[in-house]
């Protein structure tokens, strides 16, 4: 996930994420979001409004603002 940007958008308890040529379709089931990717599952678990995703070796955490996730990576940042 580098020089890449995901949008993170949040629809009727459904977040959507999309990439470059990819798209990860997010879905919240019992305060956990599960994101599919090609053939890569992240994880994404909410607390107090945060969303940490674990994915292979990077850590994704993503923060609710107002309809709004921004998610950050490593040294990098994702809107």
């Amino acid at each position: 996930m580098k020089n890449e940007t995901v949008i993170c958008e949040m629809k009727n308890e459904t977040v959507i994420s999309e990439m470059k040529n990819e798209a990860v379709i997010c879905e919240m089931k019992n305060e956990t979001v599960i994101c599919e990717m090609k053939n890569e599952a992240v994880i994404c678990e909410m607390k107090n409004e945060t969303v940490i995703c674990e994915m292979k070796n990077e850590t994704v955490i993503c923060e609710m603002k107002n309809e709004g996730v921004i998610c950050e990576m490593k040294n990098e940042t994702v809107i």
